[in-house]
């Protein structure tokens, strides 16, 4: 099922523990889906120590449906 949410809208990821931008949810997700490196994200660098645990928060998150 689709997300609400546009691109713009910000929301409270779970990964971060906080709210963050469209911006910063789309790259985090495409790097959950091993589409962008981690390492192109500083953000993501800073908290992620446990990718397989990052991915699978991510993959369940109604956020990182980017249909």
């Amino acid at each position: 099922m689709a997300s609400n949410l546009t691109p713009y809208d910000d929301r409270k990821c779970p990964i971060y523990d906080k709210i963050i931008d469209g911006e910063l949810c789309y790259e985090t997700a495409m790097c959950m889906q091993g589409l962008f490196k981690i390492s192109s994200v500083p953000e993501s660098t800073e908290i992620i120590f446990d990718f397989e645990k990052a991915k699978n928060i991510c993959n369940k998150c109604p956020y990182a449906d980017m249909e």
